[in-house]
């Protein structure tokens, strides 16, 4: 094995210091250069902060001046009043905080509001008489709100689809991507009723019931047909062996997909107290513990064959 005296392990550690020092000193002089920036932000020169953005995001590395640089540069085009640049700007600011976030939430919100203005109002809030154009921060919210609001009219749909759905599979794929969109509005605008995300919910759950009862009597009627063969496992047909392992494949994955569906329930619930929602949620476990308990009972037996020569 190869040693290396305390000199080299000396001078080794002053390279990395040297490598290390310049990106060190770097994103300091970034964070520097961003609150800068802010600053000019702060006293209301727009056209200046978005100048500056632009030329610091030209070749900046750190990923917190990146972000809060891009920030600046999407409040102060909204603040001017350009609606299509700035839309643009939240997107990329969207984009540039971590996948499913809070504030990518918000900020991907932010752009999609802008992209529906008419000389700075916001669109759909033009038939209740807004006027208020969305560089005004008050105005900014209360069209995030209406946006909120919009977004939990889907839901009608999404309940509408669980009429087809014929597995607890089927049910979660629709109410996966739901639960998602409900707490993306609730990140945006936590004082959204979630009248229409509980409705699905509860809408979800009745037919998970309703599911079970008509697959849990097929279930049991396959047991007992094949309990009288679990005394003498060896008696079991190769076709009756593949049936029985991918009969228990299928009641765990039904029980995954009970399991999938509590963890949604508390996006779907939203902020606040929701009484029904705990029955929801002991009825859905209940559903699933017989689900695990059947895809244990559905296994042959292991035996040994005795040779005689």
């Amino acid at each position: 094995m190869r040693t290396v005296s305390w000199y080299g392990v000396v001078a080794m550690l002053g390279v990395a210091g040297a490598v290390a020092g310049p990106v060190w000193a770097d994103a300091a002089a970034e964070a520097q250069r961003v609150a800068e920036i802010a600053g000019t932000f702060s006293a209301g020169d727009y056209a200046k902060a978005v100048d500056g953005a632009k030329r610091f995001l030209g070749g900046a590395r750190d990923p917190e001046s990146v972000t809060e640089a891009r920030r600046i540069l999407a409040e102060s085009l909204r603040k001017q009043g350009l609606w299509r640049p700035a839309g643009g700007a939240y997107t990329a600011l969207s984009r540039c905080c971590p996948k499913g976030s809070d504030d990518a939430l918000k900020y991907g919100a932010t752009a999609d509001v802008l992209n529906a203005t008419v000389n700075g109002v916001y669109k759909p809030a033009m038939a209740s008489g807004e006027k208020r154009k969305l560089s005004d921060d008050e105005a900014l919210e209360a069209a995030l709100a209406k946006w909120a609001a919009f977004r939990c009219t889907r839901f009608k749909a999404q309940c509408s689809r669980l009429v087809g759905a014929r597995s607890p599979q089927a049910v979660i794929a629709i109410v996966q991507p739901a639960a998602q969109e409900a707490h993306g509005i609730f990140v945006v605008a936590p004082e959204t009723p979630a009248d229409e995300p509980r409705r699905l919910a509860k809408a979800a759950g009745a037919k998970l019931a309703l599911i079970h009862r008509g697959v849990a009597a097929t279930l049991h009627g396959k047991l007992k047909k094949y309990e009288k063969k679990m005394d003498e496992p060896w008696s079991f047909t190769n076709v009756e062996k593949k049936d029985i392992k991918q009969t228990s494949e299928l009641c765990k994955q039904m029980a995954w997909a009970e399991k999938a569906f509590q963890e949604n329930l508390g996006d779907l619930g939203g902020p606040g107290e929701w009484a029904d929602g705990v029955a929801v949620t002991k009825e859905s476990t209940e559903r699933q513990a017989v689900y695990n308990q059947m895809a244990e009972q559905f296994v042959v037996p292991e035996y040994d064959i005795d040779y005689i020569f």
